[in-house]
């Protein structure tokens, strides 16, 4: 800058002073685009401060998508492709952090593509990779791998439509330039082609950057030109900023606070040398004269230095050892005063005018708020975050997806963020859930509310119906199992019960008949009893006849079974072999499942047809 009057018209020497804007810093501000981009740069890798507050800028407003769809099915095409192809919350963050710190961001699409090399002689097109080809003069020579053919191949890329191989460009704003028309507003963007890939391009190595960049790139670097984008396939974020030289650029955010960062860099290089020499004092030790004597004639001070650092090895190795010295000591301290040019506290001061360059707190920025302040802070902060949550979503909406779209031939969708939840607003939340239970407000702005996507919490709520329904089925079949068996089992007990009562009737009848009852009387009561077993309400009793002749005798059942077996046991036990064995027969004929545990009670070995020998009595 120049120096400036401050009266031009006066000729006085004091009238004419240097131009406040005229500083140290100054010199260093950069003039264009490019040069800020450079400098900005070096900041964030160096400076943590800068560094973190930008990062902090592009990560903090940024919530989840919410993709509005026709379908779930649509739904969840699009969910696989912007997270897991594109991983676009790592991009959004990339393009966020060029947004704060340069104020600017440019990407493109890139669509894949399969490059074919065709032999000029039979026309044949061949895989580049299936080509053993050399790079001369920027063009591809080889073999044909049909006719052997060697010459000079024509390039034929065909574009692949596998929507694995899409990506995202996030282009260096360095080597970006844009002819700007002022009056109509129309951009025009250039890519320069870095050094290094220009060269690789001219020597032919590697391999695979020769087989997937652009012909258009190697017909740049061949004729030494800049490589111009399709206007309409290229989308340039900018932050709002008011019309400048560079009009096709937004002023980068951090140009600001370059002086501040400078003055930041002089304060860090001022505490780097007070660390290194004047944080630990130097110490001089001298003989101290005194009197009439001169101890720089009659002192050996060889003999002195020598005897004094004895003394001091002694002391520090026995910090208790009191040294005696004949001569006097004197000491002197150079530096240990860097304390008193308090440069930290000038750091700090900068630090705050760097916060209000960046449109930080220094308390956000640190995570140290308190609660009073805080949410005034955060609601401030997420309308400024706006515009740029804004942005984001128009990267999407209006160039991403529909291209995407258009080129799988799927459907188009339509993206927003979940709201910003700047404070933990209670309060609010209680209201919108009253407002949601009395039909006032509905269940997908609620949930939006508070940062769940409706469509994929209905498919939660869907399947969870569905594992509760098949919980519900398993558990009443089980319960259903459970009745059979126990009812399987009271059905064995019943059966078991009758059959012992049947025996029990069967038994008291022969016993009757046997004890001279009438016959036509036992088989009248016989049959009553049978009944009673068949229905299983006959109680513990005994045979007893009735005192009125004219009813004849009477049988009750009794039920303890163990009992029964034993006196049908006795009963068999008592019979001679032959009959034994028939009335076994019927038993196991008549009632199978009783003879097994009456068997195992009747002794049904035969009788031993010789005595075993006696002893002869003694004589």
């Amino acid at each position: 800058m120049s120096v400036s009057t401050l009266d031009s018209s006066s000729t006085s020497p004091d009238a004419f002073k240097p131009s406040p804007w005229l500083d140290i810093a100054n010199t260093y501000q950069p003039r264009r685009f490019r040069t800020a981009v450079r400098m900005i740069r070096t900041a964030m890798e160096t400076h943590p401060f800068v560094s973190a507050a930008i990062r902090k800028k592009a990560e903090w407003p940024l919530t989840d998508l919410v993709i509005h769809a026709s379908d779930d099915k649509t739904r969840k095409w699009w969910e696989g492709m912007l997270y897991d192809i594109l991983r676009w919350p790592t991009r959004q963050i990339e393009t966020g952090m060029s947004y704060w710190a340069f104020g600017n961001f440019v990407i493109s699409l890139y669509w894949p593509f399969q490059r074919y090399l065709v032999c000029t002689s039979c026309n044949k097109e061949s895989r580049i990779e299936d080509v053993r080809w050399e790079f001369r003069s920027f063009a591809f020579e080889g073999p044909c791998p049909k006719c052997k053919h060697t010459g000079v191949f024509k390039v034929y890329d065909q574009v692949i439509r596998d929507r694995n191989k899409i990506r995202v460009i996030h282009w260096n704003l360095e080597h970006i330039d844009v002819d700007h028309v002022e009056h109509s507003d129309d951009r025009l963007y250039a890519y320069m082609i870095p050094a290094k890939v220009r060269s690789s391009i001219r020597m032919g190595q590697p391999r695979r950057i020769l087989e997937t960049v652009p012909v258009s790139f190697i017909e740049a670097v061949k004729l030494n030109r800049r490589v111009y984008f399709n206007p309409r396939e290229v989308y340039h974020g900018r932050r709002a900023d008011i019309p400048t030289s560079n009009g096709a650029w937004a002023l980068p955010p951090v140009t600001p606070v370059l002086k501040a960062l400078y003055m930041d860099q002089t304060f860090n290089k001022v505490s780097e040398v007070l660390a290194n020499e004047y944080s630990v004092p130097l110490w001089v030790i001298f003989p101290q004269a005194g009197g009439e004597m001169d101890l720089y004639s009659e002192v050996d001070l060889r003999q002195w230095a020598e005897k004094v650092r004895l003394e001091f090895a002694k002391w520090r190795q026995d910090p208790g050892y009191r040294p005696i010295m004949p001569i006097p000591i004197g000491h002197q301290f150079i530096g240990g005063n860097a304390a008193q040019y308090r440069v930290l506290e000038d750091i700090k001061n900068n630090e705050e005018r760097i916060a209000i360059g960046l449109e930080v707190s220094l308390e956000w920025l640190r995570g140290n708020w308190t609660y009073s302040g805080g949410s005034i802070q955060l609601k401030m902060m997420a309308t400024h975050f706006k515009p740029y949550r804004q942005e984001e979503l128009a990267v999407l909406n209006s160039f991403i997806i529909p291209r995407i779209a258009a080129f799988c031939d799927v459907p188009a969708v339509q993206v927003e963020y979940a709201p910003l939840r700047a404070a933990d607003d209670v309060q609010r939340q209680q209201i919108n859930l009253n407002a949601m239970m009395q039909d006032k407000l509905s269940q997908t702005t609620w949930m939006l509310e508070g940062s769940y996507d409706p469509a994929q919490e209905q498919e939660y709520r869907e399947v969870e119906r569905k594992r509760r329904h098949q919980e519900m089925v398993e558990d009443q079949e089980a319960q259903a199992k459970a009745m059979a068996a126990a009812e399987k089992i009271l059905a064995q007990g019943r059966a078991r019960n009758q059959m012992l009562a049947q025996l029990t009737v069967l038994k008291e009848a022969q016993k009757m008949i046997l004890e001279g009852e009438d016959p036509n009387a036992v088989m009248m009561a016989y049959q009553q009893a049978m009944q009673g077993a068949a229905q299983g309400g006959a109680v513990d009793g005994q045979v007893e006849g009735n005192t009125n002749t004219n009813a004849g005798p009477v049988m009750s059942l009794p039920m303890d079974a163990t009992r029964i077996l034993e006196g049908w046991a006795s009963q068999i036990q008592g019979l001679e072999p032959g009959q034994q064995g028939e009335a076994m027969a019927h038993v196991q004929q008549n009632f199978p499942d009783v003879a097994p545990g009456l068997q195992g009670q009747i002794d049904m070995r035969p009788m031993p047809a010789q005595k075993p020998p006696r002893r002869e009595s003694a004589k």
